[in-house]
């Protein structure tokens, strides 16, 4: 069984996300995860870059 893309945020697959969205730094999320992370906190979840 190959290891399938997963939002960092809400572990969902990512094929399954309507939007996935990628950031500067290259992490990929969920576009609704990211979105309302962002509005808590201005960086990546995962790296904390700006």
């Amino acid at each position: 069984m190959a290891d399938e893309e997963v939002c960092p945020v809400c572990h969902d697959p990512l094929g399954d996300a309507p939007k996935a969205v990628q950031t500067l730094c290259g992490h990929i999320y969920c576009a609704d995860c990211l979105l309302e992370w962002l509005q808590q906190a201005k960086r990546c979840p995962l790296c904390n870059a700006e």
